[in-house]
C-alpha cells in the first residue's frame, strides 16, 4: 500500500510516516479494517474496497500468528494502547506480554466485518466457526463471576467500561449465558465500571444499542455532558480527552477526530431535538451540522 509502509506486517499508528519515526499500535489495525467495512457499506466503491483485500488478509494473518491457546496476545515492541484511562494506556510495565480482551474483541470485530466484506463484493469468506470458539474462550477466561463482569487481562483482575462494551459487541457476554449482557449494560450505565474516554465512546454507544433504546437516554445526557463540557469551555473542535491541553504535561491534543464521531449518535438514537429542548449548545451546533 502506498500511503503507509508495513511494519512487521502491520501499519503504523500514523500515515504516512517513515517505520523509523513512528509506533505500531495493534487495535488501530483492526479497526481500520472495521473503517474499510464501513466506507464501503456507505460508498459502493467495489473495485476500490477489492484492492485492499489483500492488505487486510495480511494484517489478519498477524493477529492470528500470534496466538496463544485460541486467543490472540499482546504484540511485542508494539505499543498496546487501548485508551486514556487506567491500565488501558499501553504504558503499564508488563505490556505487550498480556492477554488482553479489548484486543480479541477487536479482532472478533475485524473478522466479522471482513466476512461482511466479502458478501458485499460476492466473493466466499467465513470465519464464523473462529469467532465462535474465540467468543467462548473469552468467556471462560475473562469472565468474574462474582463481579459480573469482564476483567481486561487474563489473570488479573481490572474491570473498565469500555472493556465491558466490548464483550458485549463482540458476542463473548452472550457466551456467559444467562442475563450477563444486562447485567453488563446497566453497570455501565450506572458508571460502576469508570468512564470511557472520548474516543472510544462510540464502541460504548454502540454496546448500549444492542439493547434498542433503552438507554437512549443515557446516551444522550452523557454525549451532552461531554461533548458541551468542551463547548462551555469555547472548544471550536473536539479533544482527545476531558482534559484537554492539560493532558500529558501540556500536550493534550485539542482537535482529535476520533473524538468527533460520537456527535453522529446524536442523530442516530434521534436526540437533536431533545436536546435542542434543553437549549443545550452542544445541540444548536449539532443542529446546524445535520441541518
Amino acid at each position: 500500500i502506498s500511503f503507509s509502509p508495513l511494519m512487521g506486517g502491520l501499519l503504523p499508528a500514523s500515515a504516512p510516516s517513515e517505520p523509523n519515526h513512528s509506533c505500531v499500535i495493534p487495535i488501530y489495525n483492526l479497526v481500520y479494517i472495521i473503517h474499510v467495512y464501513e466506507y464501503l457499506q456507505r460508498s459502493g466503491d467495489v473495485e476500490f474496497v477489492r484492492t485492499l483485500v489483500p492488505l487486510m488478509e495480511g494484517i489478519l494473518s498477524v493477529f492470528e500468528s500470534n496466538k496463544r491457546d485460541g486467543l490472540v496476545a499482546e504484540f511485542e515492541g508494539c505499543w498496546n494502547f487501548c485508551e486514556w484511562t487506567p491500565e488501558l494506556t499501553g504504558h503499564e510495565p508488563d505490556q505487550g506480554k498480556r492477554i488482553s480482551l479489548a484486543l480479541n474483541a477487536f479482532y472478533i470485530l475485524a473478522l466479522s466485518d471482513m466476512d461482511k466484506i466479502y458478501s458485499i463484493l460476492g466473493e466466499e469468506g467465513s470465519r464464523a466457526e473462529e469467532i465462535a470458539q474465540m467468543q467462548k474462550l473469552i468467556a471462560q477466561k475473562f469472565y468474574l463471576h462474582d463481579e459480573e463482569a469482564f476483567t481486561s487481562y487474563v489473570g488479573k483482575r481490572h474491570v473498565s467500561s469500555l472493556v465491558n462494551a466490548l464483550a458485549v459487541l463482540c458476542g463473548a457476554a452472550k457466551s456467559v449465558g444467562g442475563d450477563a449482557e444486562g447485567i453488563i449494560l446497566d453497570k455501565i450505565v450506572s458508571e460502576k465500571l469508570g468512564e470511557t474516554s472520548l474516543a472510544m465512546k462510540p464502541f460504548l454507544y454502540d454496546a448500549l444499542l444492542t439493547a434498542g433504546e433503552t438507554y437512549k437516554d443515557f446516551i444522550l445526557s452523557d454525549i451532552l455532558r461531554s461533548f458541551g463540557y468542551m463547548l462551555d469551555r469555547g472548544a471550536t473542535s473536539f479533544w482527545e480527552t476531558l482534559e484537554g491541553e492539560k493532558q500529558y504535561g501540556g500536550a493534550g491534543s485539542l482537535c482529535h477526530a476520533w473524538s468527533a464521531i460520537s456527535i453522529v449518535y446524536l442523530r442516530r438514537i434521534g436526540g437533536v431535538s431533545d436536546a435542542v429542548e434543553r437549549k443545550d449548545l452542544l445541540a444548536r451546533n449539532s443542529l446546524a451540522v445535520y441541518s
